[in-house]
């Protein structure tokens, strides 16, 4: 019965998957060619809706997309479109909406590119921060959890750098895919960190995610103060400073609270990384 009853639920996937969404010119094409595309919006919740809109999200090297509209040819009922990437591309996903109504396909619309004829690992991670974050805010797309950390593996596989900057995204969703494995390796990684002898401050912040993703306050908040004290103006402390800014409800209170920190962190309009930080207060 079990059998039959996924059987079942593959052959509507797959009923599903052929009455509806995108179709590329190309499958993995080169980063910084043309792509031209069609999206048929039969078997979506945009079916018989008219004046389908469309906008691309260009991924690079980090989880931060360029959106952009694109044109849509109409041609009976299938819309046609073409998406112009620059060379430093490794994905792009597309969002189709109507008013504020979202074409919400579970697996979303993705497409991966590829350097020298292989996919970066950055493409892998972006996808991973798709599937496992903001596919659905972006896209559409059904988050999946399972899926996201698939994904992480293989971009850790190819750049094993990338697993230390993006480890509390990557073991959140090994938590919320798994919450034995995930505390076993959310535990593991936390007795590495506290075994190392001179911490670094990004050791410290890793210590506090770690144990927040496992809801220990009492340990987040120990390391937390140890951070705060050893780098009173560092990343994180400015990081704390900006949530306790952004949570001020009143005005005269946010202003104080932004020339405190003016003069704390010592800024300086002149230099770039300083400017970005007063555009943010």
């Amino acid at each position: 019965m079990k059998t039959l009853k996924m059987f079942c639920l593959l052959v509507l996937a797959a009923g599903v998957a052929d009455a509806q969404g995108v179709k590329f010119s190309a499958d993995q094409p080169a980063a910084g060619s043309t792509v031209k595309f069609t999206y048929d919006p039969k078997g979506t919740n945009l079916e018989n809706l008219a004046d389908v809109k469309c906008t691309g999200y260009t991924f690079f090297t980090s989880t931060n997309p360029k959106s952009n509209k694109i044109n849509l040819v109409k041609e009976g009922t299938i819309y046609k479109g073409e998406i112009a990437t620059p060379d430093s591309v490794t994905v792009i996903g597309l969002a189709f909406s109507v008013g504020d109504q979202k074409d919400e396909a579970p697996a979303g619309y993705i497409l991966e590119f590829t350097n020298d004829g292989k996919i970066p690992p950055e493409a892998y991670l972006n996808e991973a921060f798709l599937y496992g974050l903001a596919g659905n805010y972006y896209l559409g797309l059904t988050i999946d959890a399972e899926k996201a950390v698939s994904l992480y593996h293989q971009a850790f596989a190819l750049k094993p750098a990338l697993k230390k900057k993006n480890l509390q995204q990557y073991l959140s969703l090994e938590y919320k895919a798994d919450k034995d494995k995930g505390t076993k390796l959310i535990n593991e990684h936390i007795a590495a960190l506290s075994k190392i002898k001179e911490p670094k401050e990004e050791d410290f912040s890793a210590l506090i995610g770690l144990y927040s993703l496992l809801k220990k306050k009492t340990q987040a908040d120990s390391v937390k103060a140890i951070v705060l004290k050893k780098y009173p103006t560092g990343n994180y402390a400015w990081g704390n400073d900006m949530n306790v800014l952004y949570g001020t409800k009143d005005f005269a209170a946010q202003e104080k609270k932004a020339a405190d920190m003016i003069a704390k962190f010592k800024l300086d309009a002149s230099k770039k990384a300083d400017a970005d930080k007063l555009n943010s207060i």
